[in-house]
């Protein structure tokens, strides 16, 4: 063969070897987008209307999936499940509100500036975003319910300026997506950036009471009991609220909800006051959402408002729960058997794993009758009020309700300032808290004028208060490490009844 003959046939070779990519380059320049999927994909719903006898006999079988728990005391958040690329699509999306930002609204544009997919197969690589895109969504959701116009994606988009073909590898540079929300409960854009204002204005403005963890979870449970009713019409699409699977809908008329809407809702407000909160997709019996709260202890906790809500009375049996606490009204069955994560927010898609849950119920949870105690679990401390009835008659529930059976043992040692209180659970784990009675420096059992006499000897010399004993903590109202005249003037105001503790 001729040395031209041979060039030619390797010209034309080259040739057919370009043809494929010079026709989507074609392609490409005639009408820019080279792919396009039109495809909407959405979120699982998860509605469950209480616990019925036909959830009480079901048989749950737990689905495993691989750990990423941090350690106690770590702050956890679904985004440390992603990976680098995952992550920059997270950060992405987050930065444009999640389409309230962009150009037009919903339509979020995702440019990798460091971590990049590539591949030498186009399509696997198209598939391998899409799956990430599922999950980032996924997290960001569940670490944002302020985005609850997040129902999932479509038209997901790809053109020839958003990859480069380099050695035979495709390598995404960028890419698009609209979000997909719920239009029948907010019809437009300018509808959902709305409603998204009101819910931020309205979690600013909600109100919690109490001092500690433990009082301000409960606060925000029980004022989310009080102020919502569970959507027995969630089922029927002419007669629901349409927002019911929304937080919005547990803020707004005709305060309707389901599940996911108590869940998020607990989510955000603990979100605001700074306690650690998730909320937990999985098997309840059927499609359920929950949520864990962290307490000071660095154990996560259980709560499911959605189930404490029944219909005239509000419940604690699944209030900062452990894995094996049992439940007291409903089937006795534990909380765990009941609620079982699968962490799947997407048909096919990866599912979010969850820290482990404790497995007994939060043991600070006490309070006794005729009384207001507080308790400060990581220092062992139980701040009692000056008429506080402290005796062996104490009553103790791991659900702060006086109605509720006991299931914990108690043993006090004395009445006020310096004495000790014991709580054993019902699963032998114990906790030993040292009393403080407010106001009652000299532990006398008694707030009156000597108490306040020794803080004034305080302040002109004559006298001291150690530090760190049971007396300083009496004596310091306002807790800021010193005794001064701030609490002289507190505990006169608190011995005429003018404020409360």
């Amino acid at each position: 063969m001729s040395l031209l003959l041979r060039k030619a046939l390797c010209f034309l070779m080259c040739i057919l070897l370009l043809l494929p990519f010079a026709a989507i380059g074609a392609s490409a320049l005639e009408n820019e987008e080279v792919y396009v999927d039109s495809e909407v994909v959405t979120m699982l719903r998860y509605p469950v209307d209480g616990i019925s006898s036909a959830y009480k006999s079901s048989a749950f079988s737990v689905r495993r999936f691989a750990s990423s728990s941090p350690v106690a005391g770590e702050t956890f958040t679904f985004y440390t499940l992603l990976d680098a690329k995952e992550k920059e699509m997270y950060n992405s999306i987050l930065s444009q509100r999640a389409g309230l930002d962009c150009t037009p609204r919903g339509r979020v544009k995702i440019v990798f500036n460091e971590h990049k997919y590539s591949n030498t197969n186009y399509n696997q690589m198209l598939l391998a975003v899409k799956k990430s895109l599922l999950f980032v969504l996924s997290a960001l959701k569940e670490d944002h319910p302020e985005f609850f116009f997040i129902w999932g994606y479509s038209d997901f988009a790809v053109s020839t300026s958003d990859y480069t073909f380099q050695n035979l590898r495709y390598t995404l540079n960028s890419f698009t997506f609209d979000v997909y929300e719920n239009t029948d409960a907010y019809p437009g854009w300018a509808s959902v950036e709305s409603n998204y204002n009101m819910l931020l204005d309205a979690v600013a403005d909600f109100k919690v009471a109490g001092n500690t963890r433990y009082e301000k979870v409960k606060s925000i449970h029980d004022s989310i009991c009080n102020q919502v009713n569970y959507d027995m019409d969630v089922n029927d699409e002419t007669k629901r609220n349409q927002k019911d699977f929304d937080p919005t809908s547990v803020f707004c008329e005709p305060y309707l909800t389901v599940c996911e809407g108590y869940s998020e809702a607990l989510k955000m407000i603990c979100d605001r006051e700074g306690i650690p909160c998730i909320t937990v997709v999985g098997d309840g019996g059927g499609p359920h959402k929950w949520a864990y709260v962290q307490m000071e202890d660095g154990k996560w906790y259980g709560m499911d408002v959605t189930w404490d809500d029944q219909e005239g009375v509000m419940m604690y049996d699944f209030f900062l729960s452990g894995s094996e606490t049992k439940n007291v009204f409903f089937d006795g069955n534990s909380f765990a058997s009941l609620h079982v994560p699968t962490g799947e927010m997407f048909v096919n898609a990866k599912c979010l794993t969850y820290p482990e849950l404790s497995a007994t119920s939060y043991v600070g949870a006490i309070c006794a009758p005729n009384s207001k105690s507080t308790f400060d679990v990581p220092t062992s401390r139980m701040f009692i009020s000056k008429n506080a009835v402290l005796n062996e008659q104490l009553v103790a529930t791991s659900r702060y309700a006086e109605h509720m059976p006991d299931d914990h043992t108690v043993t006090v040692s004395g009445e006020t300032t310096g004495a000790s209180v014991t709580v054993t659970t019902v699963n032998a784990n114990t906790k030993d808290y040292t009393v403080i009675r407010w106001g009652d420096i000299n532990a006398d059992n008694s707030v009156d004028r000597s108490d306040y006499e020794q803080i004034g000897s305080v302040l002109d010399g004559s006298g001291t208060i150690a530090g760190g004993t049971p007396s300083f903590y009496a004596a310091d109202f306002d807790g800021d490490g010193v005794i001064d005249a701030f609490d002289l003037y507190y505990l006169d105001a608190y011995l005429n009844d003018c404020i409360d503790r």
